[in-house]
């Protein structure tokens, strides 16, 4: 009598996933029986006619250590790359901060002065008991902020 085998036993024997041998299974690709329990059995004989040779119970490694150092060195190569690239893009923007600043207008340290004199009405004269007038000079000529930056700027 052939030996028999669990599902999961089976599974790791041709190396793929329970549930893909189950599907096999029932697709019919392989035949399986299910135990007083309702636990899987499938044959190893049956395994050997669909899969070829059986692994054995310790897993090999899927790929060589030579493809895993390779891996290995164009994974470090991609990382000094990039490296290089964020460093790069680092010194970029210090330098368009630099720039920014160069070419940035001074904080204004008193409000603008208008380049022509305004001229200040004649204040009339207090009577020793009146209040004084609300507006007793004239207000300030206000500038729009793009007027000012187009004065500023040139």
């Amino acid at each position: 009598m052939a030996a028999m085998l669990t599902l999961a036993e089976a599974a790791q024997k041709v190396g793929l996933h329970r549930s893909n041998l189950l599907r096999a299974i029932k697709a019919g690709r392989i035949s399986g029986t299910r135990d007083d329990s309702g636990v899987w059995q499938v044959d190893a004989a049956e395994l050997v006619r669909v899969y070829g040779d059986l692994r054995s119970a310790t897993l090999q490694p899927a790929q060589t250590d030579a493809v895993l150092e390779l891996k290995l060195e164009h994974a470090e190569q991609r990382i000094r790359d990039l490296t290089r690239r964020a460093e790069r893009a680092e010194r970029d923007a210090d330098d368009m901060r630099d720039l920014l600043k160069r070419f940035a207008l001074p904080a204004p340290s008193a409000p603008h002065q208008p380049t022509q004199p305004i001229a200040q009405p004649a204040q009339p004269e207090r009577s020793s008991g009146g209040m004084a007038p609300v507006h007793s000079t004239a207000p300030d000529r206000r500038t729009g902020w793009w007027r000012w930056m187009v004065r500023a700027t040139g």
